[in-house]
């Protein structure tokens, strides 16, 4: 008990005053320091949370943006299409045209065609329907009187025996 006694001695108990308000302090110093930092964090989120909304809100309206140039660029591309269509029509119409009309003079050939076939399938050739002659059937009667020297009422013989052969 006497060394218990001796511990609470006055200089002792100014030695463990002295050890715990060192120790008061460090942890106080240690506390201002968190605290400063703590401060510092707070600031730092702060400035990192309106940078995120400030990135949100760019990254809102890019993607806006983006959607727009979408629907621009396809739109181009189908102006551009139609465009591209339209030139190749312009480069070819002289070409379309040329096609067209040997479209309509191989129909006419094909209907002259027909009727000739016609006419030969009947056993009675006529050489003169609709009221006029045909240039062809004029040349082919004056070439037989001029210089085959087939006469005029035999014609028709000559005519419809050739068209038979």
């Amino acid at each position: 008990m006497n060394k218990q006694l001796a511990s609470f001695g006055p200089r002792n108990i100014s030695r463990k005053i002295r050890r715990r308000d060192q120790t008061i302090e460090k942890l106080e110093g240690i506390i201002d320091e968190k605290q400063n930092e703590l401060g510092q964090q707070k600031v730092e989120i702060k400035s990192l949370n309106k940078t995120c909304e400030k990135n949100e809100s760019d990254l809102d309206r890019l993607k806006k943006d983006k959607r727009s140039l979408l629907v621009k660029v396809c739109r181009m591309s189908k102006q551009q299409h139609s465009s591209k269509f339209d030139q190749i029509r312009e480069e070819h119409v002289f070409e379309i045209q040329n096609l067209k009309a040997d479209i309509a003079a191989k129909q006419d050939r094909i209907l002259e065609l027909e009727d000739l076939n016609s006419i030969l399938a009947d056993d009675k050739i006529e050489s003169f329907y609709d009221g006029k002659f045909s240039n062809e059937v004029r040349e082919n009667i004056m070439t037989l009187l001029t210089e085959c020297g087939v006469s005029q009422k035999k014609v028709n013989n000559v005519i419809s025996i050739v068209l038979k052969i």
